[in-house]
């Protein structure tokens, strides 16, 4: 959600949804639904180096059928790659100012490959053209205090792989609110795969419409700056559809005196800022919110429609394995149109999900559920805050 709001629970105000919670659960342990034969035994593109967390896993019961980002495969800037400093960068269609650490990239096509954004305090590349790619390159919030990536209105199809962008976590200097998200895209087309993101002051990825796909990256610790509620994917304005938010996993582990604050909510899907989200999927994901003295998410999967001309309508959420021992819960409870939950795995047990509004595991229903009907099912009291 939008930094600065105050969650309120969910309230007596009925809003219909429609939920299709389908049964299929040995499918889902053997082979789960949305796992391509061509993606269960393997990740597209995977480089060579260790894998970030590759004993993530190993105390559950039961484990995704398919190579997990970060577990079995290493994301981020590949292990052995040759850095080069932003100020040799001397490319058509680029241009570098020094005094502002800004890289402006308006020609189309460029490819800004194997940079080291990290240095002289932090970069920041504002895209305005067409197809560009940024891969095989690294960032660091720091002194400068800039957001890491952004997308122009008028920007399209960018592509972002295989890099890593740290929002410097506590050791942001000034105001970590200014880093409100590490990749901020206003335009059309977006393309997030085989990404390290971390230590974010605020969220990981925000688009104001046109089409996402965040598939196979990587992204822990969120929430470095005070009162902030990170998401690792944030909808805020403008039409966006046939977004696809795929194959990644999201690790939320314990804070360390008092950070990360992790008031978040991880695979969120929300109409708002007069936004309208249409025909997306969340699907294969791996989301742990680690169980302790602290929370650690809020809820792992929120789609929701916010009252004032705000549209969702057709998300499946699929096959995700999800861990919400640090969180209130593994749904909030969801508002739209054609929304399907359908095959969601707890990693604590290895067995199906109880989808929102369904009365046990994979039962098939197609219902109505209010506001009022969602939070009994939470055991909520409605009307208060937290």
């Amino acid at each position: 959600m939008t930094s600065g709001r105050v969650r309120r629970r969910p309230t007596s105000q009925a809003v219909a949804i429609s939920v299709l919670a389908l049964a299929m659960a040995g499918t889902a342990l053997a082979n789960p639904a949305g796992a391509k034969a061509s993606e269960t035994g393997r990740a597209l593109n995977p480089r060579a180096g260790t894998p970030q967390f590759p004993t993530l896993l190993a105390a559950y019961p039961a484990r995704p059928s398919w190579r997990v980002a970060g577990v079995d495969y290493q994301v981020g800037t590949p292990s052995g790659t040759v850095l080069k400093d932003p100020l040799t960068l001397k490319l058509p269609g680029v241009s570098v100012n020094v005094s502002q650490h800004t890289v402006v990239v308006t020609g189309a096509a460029v490819v800004l490959d194997g940079y080291d954004f990290s240095l002289e305090g932090g970069w920041n590349v504002y895209v305005e053209g067409a197809n560009d790619v940024i891969q095989n390159s690294n960032f660091k919030v720091g002194v400068n205090n800039l957001v890491p990536i952004q997308g122009a209105a008028g920007a399209s199809n960018l592509s972002i792989a295989h890099t890593t962008i740290d929002g410097g976590g506590l050791g942001v200097v000034g105001n970590p609110g200014a880093i409100w998200s590490l990749i901020s895209y206003l335009g059309n087309g977006l393309n997030a795969n085989h990404n390290w993101l971390k230590y974010a002051p605020q969220h990981i990825i925000e688009v104001r419409g046109g089409r996402l796909v965040e598939k196979r990256n990587l992204i822990n610790n969120l929430g470095y700056a005070p009162g902030a509620h990170p998401n690792a994917v944030q909808f805020c304005g403008g039409v966006s559809s046939s977004s696809v938010v795929s194959y990644n996993t999201i690790y939320n582990p314990q804070p360390v005196n008092g950070y990360p604050n992790m008031n978040n909510e991880d695979l969120q899907v929300e109409g708002q800022c007069s936004g309208t989200v249409l025909n997306t999927t969340m699907t294969n994901n791996v989301v742990i919110a680690v169980g302790g003295s602290s929370m650690t998410s809020s809820y792992l999967v929120a789609v929701r429609q916010d009252p004032g001309g705000n549209v969702v309508s057709g998300v499946k959420v699929e096959s995700n394995y999800l861990d919400a021992s640090g969180a209130y819960g593994p749904f909030y409870p969801p508002s739209g149109s054609n929304l399907v939950f359908a095959n969601n795995i707890d990693l604590k047990t290895g067995t199906p999900l109880t989808e929102p509004g369904a009365k046990t595991p994979n039962s098939a229903a197609r219902i109505a559920v209010g506001r009022e009907a969602a939070a009994l099912w939470l055991g909520l009291n409605s009307g208060g805050q937290r």
